[in-house]
């Protein structure tokens, strides 16, 4: 079922700041992802974060709106991401930078997502890979 349940989000300010201090991320256009993967310790797989910079939009309809159709592309192409970390007994936090200085439609910002995931996956893959090294 394709639900962004309340429970999926992101929140707390301390989740934030250690996000924002860690230097994983993954930049893919129009994005940034800043993400932190540990074992599994909360109900959903991945907890999620949108964020629109006000430098970049001024008005705050511009930037709901634009925080509206990453939930919605994230909401509807989330599943290959949730499986993967299901099956490898992962749970990750997730933090959406929009970064384009324009407003892109909804196919645009879905394919963009979709290619966002991917690129997590693998990264999350490569994570994995140094981990079980050392």
């Amino acid at each position: 079922m394709n639900k962004f349940r309340k429970s999926e989000r992101l929140s707390g300010k301390a989740v934030f700041s250690r996000l924002a201090a860690s230097k994983q991320f993954v930049f893919s256009f129009p994005c940034r992802v800043l993400f932190e993967v540990a074992p599994v310790t909360d109900i959903h797989a991945a907890q999620v974060a949108f964020v629109v910079p006000k430098r970049l939009f001024k008005k705050s309809s511009q930037r709901n709106r634009i925080k509206r159709l990453l939930r919605e592309a994230y909401r509807l192409n989330k599943q290959p991401l949730i499986d993967y970390l299901e099956q490898h007994q992962q749970t990750a936090h997730l933090i959406f930078i929009y970064t384009h200085k324009e407003e892109l439609t909804q196919q645009e910002t879905s394919a963009k997502i979709v290619l966002t995931l991917q690129k997590l996956i693998n990264q999350f893959s490569g994570v994995e890979r140094t981990n079980s090294k050392t």
